[in-house]
């Protein structure tokens, strides 16, 4: 999986928000807002991590069963896929 090229992961005051440039600022307008693991996991896609990836990083750097990340993967890449991001 990988994030459109068109799409750049941006820390704003302390936040994280992903923000359409190029030929993607035509049909995607505003800014998605990221936590910390949601930044985490944008990073990842955009070098085309795969679902397995995603849930190991998540399972590495916080205290969660495998199972509650790869729910939260799943959230996380079914947003994206519908933004047309993914």
């Amino acid at each position: 999986m990988k994030i459109d090229s068109d799409f750049a992961l941006r820390s704003v005051a302390g936040t994280y928000v992903a923000v359409a440039l190029g030929s993607a600022a035509k049909k995607f307008r505003g800014v998605i807002n990221l936590n910390e693991s949601g930044a985490m996991l944008f990073d990842m896609l955009r070098i085309g991590a795969s679902k397995e990836q995603l849930v190991k990083a998540l399972t590495d750097r916080y205290e969660v069963t495998e199972f509650r990340a790869a729910d939260s993967v799943d959230r996380f890449v079914g947003t994206l896929k519908a933004a047309s991001i993914l």
